[in-house]
């Protein structure tokens, strides 16, 4: 599939994997050759869709450490049990998705981590009216092993696609979130104010 489809406008070659939906699944697994996930460049890609979430890894995915002698590489998408979340958490994600992503390399679950290789992922998102008013204040949250949440400051809501889409270079778990900051000492800075309000929100600034 790789060698027959073209390249993209960024010089990508993609290869699309739809998982049909299983009625009742909260996971899927799909399982790839280490080799396609193992490559020194960035020139191809694939795009793993499921009902959850949809996937695409780079082509260098693997550092070369994580490669060596690597036959298969699964790539774990799962539905995230929020009540396991503290209450606090829960309550301010609602209802909204939450992805966790995991990778196991020849049956063994293994830690990814890649600055250079930066893995895209978009959650089927509807929101709400109030949300629609201010959708640059739709964005994710990362949440960490002791259930504590960092801003993804590439999460954004995209109309078109009908998803909220981020980038990550390590697996966790993911959530789609509704983040509103503002502060007491911009009111004289109405031009910049909701800028200022989404660049916090998304936790690019503090």
């Amino acid at each position: 599939a790789l060698s027959g489809v073209q390249a993209g406008p960024e010089g990508v070659k993609t290869v699309e994997l739809s998982i049909s939906m299983v009625q009742g699944a909260n996971t899927y697994e799909p399982t790839l050759p280490a080799s396609y996930l193992s490559t020194s460049t960035e020139d191809t890609a694939i795009r793993i869709m499921t009902d959850i979430a949809t996937v695409t890894v780079p082509g260098n995915m693997l550092p070369s450490e994580a490669a060596a002698e690597a036959q298969n590489v699964s790539l774990t998408i799962a539905a995230v049990d929020r009540t396991a979340l503290p209450a606090d958490i829960q309550a301010q994600i609602g209802n909204k998705p939450i992805v966790e992503l995991n990778l196991s390399i020849d049956g063994r679950r293994t830690a990814w981590v890649n600055e250079e290789a930066p893995v895209t992922v978009s959650l089927p998102y509807t929101p709400t009216a109030e949300e629609l008013m201010d959708p640059e204040h739709i964005t994710v949250w990362y949440i960490d092993g002791s259930g504590n949440v960092i801003a993804v400051p590439s999460g954004r809501y995209d109309p078109v696609t009908g998803t909220v889409t981020f980038t990550t270079t390590h697996f966790s778990s993911y959530a789609v979130v509704y983040v509103k900051k503002t502060f007491t000492d911009i009111g004289s800075y109405s031009w910049a104010k909701k800028q200022i309000e989404v660049l916090a929100s998304k936790g690019i600034i503090e």
